[in-house]
């Protein structure tokens, strides 16, 4: 740890991370901001050139699975994420009121993530250990997200359950996307053809949707994985960061509340899962100098632009307080993420509901292992077991 502008920094080069990813880093390290590959495709790694990128209007989205036709595939590309034009806006501006601050507002977060929090150290205190994913991520983000849908509460156990089985176990399946996408248009057929999703909101979605049944369906699969997928994935990318060096703990717990808001940026811009965009030029593009042509394919690696040292002073290293921090973990432009704000308050108020414990932690696996989700890469596991009480109390926290 070392001192910034009397705050806390911490450097988390040195932090265990998902090698696959880490490799593919370290050889775009010494690329210019935009790289062009051996077969013409456009890398982009600088904060700058990205933004130039994602806010025009010519660079489309690029669904870009290599199983075209498999029943991943059928579902996936038509994920409004992928769309462009006309038919993006319409999907987007049917159930983008959900997702405001004022609407999220009227759903009890913090409440839902103290329950939570509380069952999930219930478990750790009766048996020891616990896994931070799946006994608390998972079900605390599918409890928030049905709220935010209006999925009716009796339907919540079995959108947990179908995060559980969506999950990849890192055992690198080839098939794992179709069995995501069966679950997934399974649960939501359930869910439709029970009328337990909020009926204004759905018949926004087909409106939106004009008859493409399929859309619709694919729609909803969409707002399920992504809600609890990409939510809980980041959390467990926090949890992780936080517990691998005590002092973070500390530094996070004696900072206070308040600091919650802008150390869940930080930790933001160091650990989302998603770490690549992939537009499609269908005009030349010319950025800082470079024309990408029409047709040209590009990868815009969030996370390289996140640690940009033109935009962010000592990029590597982790500071709590940060600010501003205009990170792209979100994307930007049109695609910006319609769940931002969602994730935003969801990470700052299960930080806040864990708090007390954190000190009480401990990673119970040194060694973790990622994999490639749906929608990003991610801890498999995360395990923890509680400090014993003498470790525990140097915390200064923790019932």
């Amino acid at each position: 740890m070392t001192q910034h502008n009397r705050r806390p920094v911490f450097d988390p080069t040195e932090d265990p991370g998902d090698v696959f990813a880490e490799t593919a880093y370290q050889a775009l390290k010494s690329a210019p901001p935009i790289a062009r590959t051996s077969r013409g495709d456009f890398l982009v790694t600088g904060h700058l050139e990205a933004v130039r990128v994602l806010r025009d209007p010519h660079a489309e989205p690029r669904f870009d699975y290599p199983t075209m036709g498999s029943p991943w595939n059928q579902l996936a590309e038509r994920f409004f994420v992928f769309l462009d034009g006309s038919v993006h806006r319409r999907l987007r501006s049917a159930f983008d009121a959900e997702f405001t601050r004022r609407a999220l507002e009227s759903v009890p977060l913090p409440e839902i993530s103290e329950y939570r929090a509380a069952a999930f150290m219930a478990q750790l205190d009766g048996k020891g250990t616990a896994d931070v994913i799946t006994d608390f991520a998972v079900p605390c983000t599918v409890e928030i997200l049905c709220r935010v849908l209006g999925i009716a509460d009796a339907a919540v156990p079995d959108v947990v359950d179908l995060a559980a089985r969506v999950r990849s176990t890192g055992d690198q399946d080839k098939r794992f996307l179709d069995r995501v996408a069966s679950e997934l248009g399974s649960a939501t057929d359930a869910l439709m053809g029970a009328g337990r999703l909020n009926q204004r909101m759905l018949t926004r979605i087909e409106e939106a949707c004009g008859k493409d049944r399929a859309l619709v369906r694919a729609t909803v699969s969409l707002l399920l994985l992504a809600g609890f997928e990409t939510s809980a994935n980041l959390f467990a990318n926090i949890v992780f960061a936080l517990l691998w060096d005590p002092r973070r703990v500390r530094a996070l717990v004696g900072a206070g509340p308040d600091v919650l808001p802008t150390a869940v940026e930080e930790l933001l811009r160091l650990y989302s899962p998603a770490h690549v965009v992939a537009r499609t030029a269908r005009r030349p593009i010319e950025v800082g100098g470079t024309v990408l042509p029409e047709g040209a394919r590009i990868a815009v690696f969030l996370r390289l632009c996140n640690t940009d040292s033109r935009v962010f002073a000592d990029p590597h290293l982790m500071d709590l307080q940060r600010t501003p921090n205009p990170h792209l973990s979100f994307s930007h432009g049109r695609h910006y993420c319609l769940g931002a704000t969602l994730a935003r308050i969801e990470m700052t108020s299960m930080l806040q509901a864990l708090m007390p414990y954190l000190g009480r932690l401990d990673l119970a696996d040194s060694t973790p292992a990622w994999t490639e989700q749906a929608l990003g890469r991610s801890l498999v596991t995360l395990p923890v077991r509680l400090r014993t009480p003498d470790t525990a109390a140097s915390f200064g926290v923790g019932p």
